[in-house]
């Protein structure tokens, strides 16, 4: 009896131990969606917590306040709140109408992002719909369809890319 009541107890503590196992392993995976999520680019969607159309107000619950707000130039009432890694553009009513990532932590399902190369951006999102060089150097790559574009800045490493802007499609 007594052999038969220690094995048991063997059985259930080994049992308990596998749930627990399990239950650490789903949190840890839970963690890891979690920071994906805060550092996802999402083409047409937005980048991590800031999404296309929130509110400046719920940008800010999100983000905390931006190291700093910028009136547009000739952008009819469009603001800039600058976060660092990222750059939100609000239109005059308030509402985030394109997210801009300047950093490598920030990058799609597919792995795009700061630093990746030409073929690897038209390899996942095929050529793009529109080139653009502007008259200081840069060019960029518009997928509208998809909601997403590609700058290149630096004409000496035009193979990089160095900033994604995800607005909404058109």
């Amino acid at each position: 009896k007594r052999q038969a009541l220690d094995l048991t107890y063997a059985l259930e503590e080994k049992r308990d131990l596998k749930k627990a196992d399990a239950a650490s392993a789903s949190a840890a995976s839970d963690e890891t969606a979690r920071k994906k999520a805060k550092t996802l680019i999402a083409p047409g969607v937005g980048i991590g917590e800031v999404l296309i159309g929130m509110l400046d107000s719920e940008v800010i619950a999100a983000q905390g306040a931006p190291l700093s707000r910028e009136r547009v130039f000739g952008g009819g009432g469009q603001e800039y709140l600058h976060y660092g890694k990222l750059r939100v553009t609000l239109l005059p009513d308030r509402r985030v109408s394109s997210v801009n990532s300047f950093h490598q932590d920030f990058v799609t399902n597919e792995g795009l992002g700061f630093g990746s190369s030409k073929s690897e951006v038209s390899s996942v999102m095929g050529l793009p719909v529109r080139k653009e060089e502007t008259s200081d150097g840069r060019v960029v790559w518009y997928y509208p369809p998809r909601g997403v574009s590609f700058g290149f800045t630096n004409p000496q490493s035009l193979s990089k890319v160095s900033w994604v802007d995800v607005s909404k499609p058109w």
